[in-house]
């Protein structure tokens, strides 16, 4: 065999062996990613954990827009909505985001209330908004304020009745199930039931203090 061929021959065993790797990593991310929806559809089924239920009020606690703007919160949701908990680092949240740009055009469509509101501080969000380019109306919590909300994790979206009532609550990111229903609800009347709602996405993805001085993935 001659060196011309040895250097071919050697030449397509390499590249034979590079595409079974690469072959293997999209199989095994496949794989991988196949098992963490299984695992998020069956904590969907399974949990029963709710943040808020129906007939709820959220706490009238103070909030600021990014440009510094006080509000109150339910001053904010009197007309109903939706209300969205967040925090800059949660990937659930990021992947959810889309879903609650829809919302928000609805909401506004349809003239009621879209709130997303970040659990971190004022300039942690702003730097994240910014960084993101993030199309939805940011608020954060007063953290001068120690009143605390019944969100322990995140994300969480709130529909909530004309007069400032919860009418249900999603705990993780949305289906598409779940983002029709949504969708619907701010295009009518808020008082037919949403259909089927899941509570849960991953309940261990990503911790929210009520004071948002340190949230995020654990």
């Amino acid at each position: 065999m001659g060196r011309s061929q040895t250097t071919s021959w050697i030449a397509n065993a390499v590249l034979l062996i590079l595409c079974g790797v690469v072959a293997y990593s999209m199989w095994s991310l496949a794989s991988q990613n196949r098992q963490l929806r299984a695992q998020i559809e069956d904590l969907r089924s399974t949990s029963s954990l709710r943040v808020l239920r129906a007939g709820d009020r959220l706490p009238d606690v103070p909030v600021r827009i990014l440009d510094g703007q006080a509000g109150r919160l339910a001053e904010l949701l009197q007309r109903g909505g939706v209300v969205a908990f967040l925090t800059t680092t949660c990937p659930f949240c990021e992947q959810t985001r889309p879903v609650w740009r829809r919302l928000a055009r609805r909401a506004e469509a349809a003239g009621k209330s879209f709130l997303a509101l970040s659990l971190d501080d004022l300039g942690r969000t702003r730097a994240y908004a910014t960084e993101r380019r993030v199309e939805l109306p940011l608020w954060v919590l007063d953290i001068t304020d120690t009143v605390g909300l019944p969100i322990e994790r995140v994300p969480v979206t709130v529909l909530m009745d004309p007069g400032g009532r919860v009418h249900d609550t999603w705990l993780g990111p949305l289906n598409d199930v779940e983002a029709g229903d949504l969708l619907e609800a701010l295009g009518g009347s808020l008082e037919a039931p949403v259909s089927s709602p899941s509570t849960v996405g991953d309940p261990d993805c990503c911790v929210a203090t009520a004071s948002g001085t340190d949230a995020g993935p654990r």
